[in-house]
């Protein structure tokens, strides 16, 4: 989970189109400078890394765009997350956090064989009030592809990343709501992030498979099962392991089908719920 500072290239991919965002990272600011979206096949990441990471580097090229160290952004879908409770006696050292997160999530991906890099944040980094872990892990051969992708862009791979952290700042950026406990949801095109943020850090995410309405199309239907899925999340997740309880649903994004989303949330919940509408800097 990185901590990089200066220009970055962040890249995500989800439902055949690549976004590519130019910005600034700073020591408490964030600017975006440029989003550019591609279209690129649904199933670019089964290419050949070489292959795919030269295509990028003559589109943004053919875009202006500055190539720079590269943050990738990964859905949940990518990713195995976990919430893991550590001995709340503070007898364990960082080390031997790691050790016991390795432990843990290596139990829940034995089953996906092959290898996997695992990271986390542990209490420290947390605040040091709360012995939650919350870890993440990713099989070796994906890392291995993006950094192959990135080395044909003539980059590097700077850190990948959890598109929700991402999505955690956006929510905690917004001035009208208290982030002490708040649901985000971002309808992404062909999955929804539904993620906790207690006290300004992400704290549980979800994925949802189901794709965003087109434009012009009814967006009703699609907002419905989004808000039966925050119903479902709220009734395992609406108090924490440290009492926190969820207090306002956030939509990221501020077109129809955010709004539809939101007012949808709200009936549903019986929560406040609204649409946010992106930041240029935060």
């Amino acid at each position: 989970m990185s901590a990089a500072r200066g220009r970055r290239l962040v890249i995500d991919i989800a439902g055949g189109k690549l976004t590519a965002v130019d910005g600034v990272i700073a020591s408490k600011r964030v600017r975006v400078r440029r989003v550019v979206t591609l279209a690129c096949d649904t199933d670019a990441t089964q290419k050949p890394a070489e292959e795919f990471g030269r295509w990028l580097r003559d589109a943004l090229k053919e875009q202006k765009l500055p190539i720079s160290p590269v943050i990738w952004s990964l859905p949940r879908g990518e990713v195995v997350v976990k919430t893991i409770e550590t001995p709340s006696d503070g007898t364990m050292n960082a080390d031997e956090i790691g050790e016991f997160v390795r432990l843990q999530l290596s139990k829940q991906t034995a089953l996906q064989g092959g290898a996997s890099v695992f990271d986390h944040l542990d209490p420290e980094q947390l605040g040091g009030h709360s012995s939650t872990v919350f870890a993440g892990a990713l099989p070796e051969g994906a890392l291995a592809w993006r950094r192959e992708a990135c080395k044909a862009m003539g980059a590097k791979l700077d850190s990948v990343e959890l598109r929700a952290s991402g999505l955690r700042a956006l929510v905690t950026a917004s001035d009208d709501l208290d982030p002490a406990a708040v649901l985000g949801v971002f309808p992404g095109p062909d999955a929804v992030d539904i993620f906790g943020v207690y006290g300004g850090r992400l704290s549980f995410v979800r994925g949802v498979d189901a794709h965003r309405p087109a434009l012009g199309e009814d967006p009703a239907p699609y907002a419905e099962r989004v808000a039966v899925e925050v119903a479902r999340t709220l009734l395992s997740q609406r108090v924490n392991a440290e009492g926190g309880s969820i207090g306002s649903v956030r939509v990221l994004g501020d077109d129809a089908v955010c709004e539809a989303v939101a007012e949808a949330c709200a009936q549903r919940v019986d929560l406040p719920a609204g649409p946010i509408e992106p930041p240029l800097a935060l």
